[in-house]
C-alpha cells in the first residue's frame, strides 16, 4: 500500500479512537469516575464574556476537578444555575474519557430588556404612557417565544386602552423588540395616534 494512503488511514483511525473516547456519555457510564474538568457551554452575553462572571457561574455548580462524578451532584449544579434566572434552559451531561470524566452544563441564556423607548406620542406625555408600561429594564424578555409574544400582546392592549378611554379611536400601537446584544433587547413602542370623534350635528325639537 502506498505510504501516503497508509498515513491517511492511520490519522483517520486515531481520530475515530479520540471521538469514541470523548463522546457524550450517559450519566451511568460516568458514575464513579474522577472529574477531569467541568465547563459551561452556550453561555453568551456580557456576563459570560467576563471571565470572573463565568467562573462565578461555574463555581455555583460545585463540581470541581478531582471530585468523584455523581448524577445527584450534577443535578444540584443544574438547579443552582437555573435559580440564577440568567438561563432559560440548563442541561447537565458528562463525557467519559480515558482518564476520567468531563462534566458539561449546556445552557441557553435568557434575553433581558435594556430599556424602553416611546415614539409618536402627542396627546399624552411620555410619563403618562409609561404608567401603562409594565415592561421594565432588567426583565426577562425572550423574542420569538410564546411568552414573549404574550407580553407584546398585553403591552399593546394596555396602551391602546389608554387612548380608547380618552375617546381617541383608530390609534395603532406597535411594540417592537430590537436586539441590541447577544442577550439584550430594547423595547420600542411606536404609536400612531387616532382622533377623537367630533359631534357633527345636534338636532333638537320642541314639542
Amino acid at each position: 500500500m502506498h505510504i501516503k494512503y497508509l498515513k491517511e488511514i492511520l490519522v483517520a483511525a486515531i481520530l475515530i479512537i479520540h471521538l469514541s473516547e470523548s463522546r457524550a456519555s450517559t450519566p451511568g457510564e460516568c458514575a464513579g469516575e474522577k472529574v477531569k474538568y467541568a465547563k459551561i457551554e452556550g453561555c453568551e452575553g456580557a456576563k459570560c464574556e467576563d471571565r470572573m462572571e463565568y467562573d462565578k457561574f461555574l463555581s455555583l455548580t460545585d463540581v470541581v476537578p478531582g471530585d468523584i462524578y455523581s448524577e445527584e451532584k450534577a443535578a444540584r449544579g443544574k438547579q443552582r444555575l437555573e435559580k440564577t434566572g440568567f438561563f432559560k434552559s440548563v442541561e447537565a451531561g458528562c463525557v467519559k474519557e480515558a482518564d476520567g470524566a468531563g462534566v458539561i452544563f449546556s445552557v441557553s441564556g435568557n434575553t433581558f430588556i435594556a430599556g424602553i423607548r416611546i415614539y409618536g406620542n402627542k396627546h399624552f406625555y411620555k410619563s403618562d404612557i409609561r404608567k401603562r408600561v409594565f415592561l421594565t429594564a432588567g426583565d426577562v424578555f425572550n423574542p420569538g417565544t410564546e411568552e414573549g409574544e404574550e407580553l407584546i400582546k398585553r403591552q399593546t392592549e394596555s396602551i391602546n386602552r389608554l387612548y380608547l378611554d380618552e375617546g381617541l379611536k383608530g390609534t395603532v400601537v406597535k411594540v417592537v423588540p430590537e436586539v441590541t446584544g447577544k442577550n439584550s433587547v430594547m423595547i420600542e413602542i411606536h404609536i400612531s395616534e387616532g382622533e377623537r370623534e367630533k359631534i357633527r350635528e345636534i338636532k333638537a325639537s320642541i314639542a
